[in-house]
């Protein structure tokens, strides 16, 4: 494997805290518009993807997320799978504590599987986001990648289904202490999943509600309650994610 820094060959971007500078193939631009960033900065990055080569507005066109184009993480870097520079209006954005840095940090590029990936030296850490919830919430266009995990069915409906499934076509008498037994393992697992995650929701919750609260920003969004979405579509428009320093 490739021991290297984010922004190293021709799959990998990212931009750097020094100046702000960004980087690709490991060729560093200082004056595209980038800003230097810092311990107790939030760094947010939106990445849009296209499955066509047409340059789209992604504000107008959805992009396609999955089988055709991508599966997507987030921090100051990302890295794919794919070398090759074909223009598709595909970019990368990037945001430092709310705003957006510059324009687009990288255009036209390739669609693909995009990895995130953080470069840290010395002592240096940072703690990745990938919502729902964020310190600067991104604007209503952009998902957070934290989408592409369901929130995981209640026990019954997860029981009715492997019921429904395992039935069909069979008339075979099973001992009904066995049933009775599967059932009971079948709701005991779906619930401890589901229970990880709302805790689990909860927790990050609770910790963006902090956040907030000591830097002044607004907190109504942040609701009692873990609203169960809809999967995300094969398209999309922008997908986001963030790191804290």
């Amino acid at each position: 494997d490739l021991q290297a820094p984010a922004g190293y060959d021709a799959s990998s971007y990212a931009i750097r805290d020094t100046g702000g500078s960004r980087i690709h193939k490991s060729r560093r631009e200082d004056k595209w518009g980038g800003t230097e960033f810092g311990p107790g900065d939030v760094v947010g990055f939106a990445i849009s993807l296209y499955s066509d080569n047409t340059a789209k507005s992604s504000t107008t066109v959805p992009s396609s997320l999955g089988l055709d184009s991508a599966t997507i993480g987030g921090t100051n870097g990302v890295s794919n799978g794919v070398k090759a520079d074909t223009p598709t209006g595909s970019h990368i954005r990037f945001f430092i504590n709310g705003k957006q840095v510059g324009d687009k940090a990288f255009d036209n590029i390739t669609p693909g599987t995009y990895y995130p990936a953080v470069s840290c030296y010395s002592d240096a850490s940072v703690k990745l986001n990938f919502g729902p919830h964020f310190v600067y919430p991104p604007n209503k266009e952009m998902q957070p990648v934290s989408d592409l995990c369901l929130v995981p069915p209640r026990p019954e409906d997860v029981l009715n289904t492997v019921l429904s499934t395992s039935n069909e076509g069979k008339k075979t008498k099973v001992d009904e202490r066995v049933v009775t037994a599967f059932k009971d393992l079948v709701k005991k697992e779906s619930a401890i999943r589901r229970d990880a995650y709302l805790r689990h929701a909860a927790m990050q919750k609770k910790e963006i509600l902090k956040l907030r609260t000591e830097r002044g920003l607004p907190t109504h969004d942040l609701q009692d309650t873990v609203k169960v979405k809809a999967p995300i579509e094969q398209s999309v428009d922008e997908c986001y994610a963030s790191m804290h320093f």
